[in-house]
């Protein structure tokens, strides 16, 4: 995948929306960047903290590999989700249900 370099000088800051996908007994953490309108999508085996932070940390890690950095993530206020927040400390989190 290349990314559109002329996209890191934009100004206005990258968010991310995150939730989990069920899709034929099988559960994927799926997100969102905008303004570069990527998404991503990473398979887990459950919706234990551990699985969901390392999912978060693998796309978190694939846009900062490219030089974009989120500066805030929403995510569904589901308490696994609150569990892993503090992991990510130098983020910005907002715990609004994403509609």
């Amino acid at each position: 995948m290349k990314a559109d370099m002329s996209l890191k000088t934009v100004l206005r800051p990258l968010n991310m929306f995150a939730d989990v996908l069920h899709i034929a007994g099988k559960m994927f953490l799926v997100s969102v960047s905008e303004p570069l309108k990527i998404t991503l999508q990473s398979r887990i085996e459950s919706e234990n903290r551990m699985a969901l932070r390392k999912a978060l940390q693998g796309q978190l890690e694939v846009l900062r590999s490219r030089g974009f950095m989120p500066e805030t993530v929403y995510m569904d206020p589901h308490s696994m989700f609150r569990s892993i927040t503090p992991d990510f400390h130098q983020h910005r989190w907002c715990d609004k249900k994403l509609r």
